[in-house]
């Protein structure tokens, strides 16, 4: 949340996949589009893990989006 306050912009939902130049923001995507499958197949085999695993991929991902990516002075916020 603190990346919206800081920007200062309303977020707007209605988005095209193909805005997505680089493979940061695709491989960010497509793993969060796997925590429902996540979820449930850890709940399917009573394995915990397999979410603590997921969160670790979640946030590896997230981080080098980050670093590659300059969110905040993307020409689609101004």
């Amino acid at each position: 949340m603190r990346i919206l306050e800081k920007s200062g912009k309303t977020p707007a939902f209605d988005v095209s996949f193909d805005d997505l130049d680089t493979p940061y923001e695709r491989n960010l995507v497509k793993i969060i589009g796997k925590f429902d499958i996540q979820v449930e197949d850890s709940a399917k085999n009573l394995s915990p893990k397999l979410i603590a695993r997921y969160c670790y991929e979640l946030a590896v991902s997230f981080n080098s989006f980050y670093e590659h990516v300059k969110v905040l002075t993307a020409e689609s916020l101004k």
